[in-house]
């Protein structure tokens, strides 16, 4: 189970990370529009494995963008912290594992008591 954060103060949890991989573009990730936590609120930082790209404009006005690899990876170093993201989460999208942010705020804690 994977807990991603996204910027507008949602968040979506999701099945496993090649899933999370799956879904979240790497241009977004780069950019931190998404932050990524495991199960017991380790965060898991995006290694790129294939470099987002910018290419030409399109009509002069829009960018073209071609989106990167990467693969997320444990970061126990990192000075991110889940409950702080909790903190400031305001919805929690629909998934079959919780139903509301005080559900993910009780299992996280019960994780990180054992």
């Amino acid at each position: 189970m994977i807990f991603v954060f996204a910027e507008d103060s949602s968040l979506e949890v999701v099945g496993s990370l090649e899933e999370a991989e799956r879904n979240y573009e790497g241009v977004d990730v780069e950019g931190g529009v998404f932050t990524f936590f495991d199960e017991s609120g380790a965060y898991l930082k995006p290694e790129f494995t294939t470099p987002n790209r910018s290419g030409r404009r399109l009509l002069g006005i829009f960018k073209l963008v071609e989106s990167g690899k990467y693969r997320l990876r444990p970061s126990p170093e990192s000075d991110k912290d889940i409950s702080s993201y909790l903190s400031t989460t305001a919805l929690l999208e629909p998934n079959p594992w919780f139903k509301n942010l005080e559900e993910v705020s009780r299992f996280l804690q019960a994780r990180s008591d054992s």
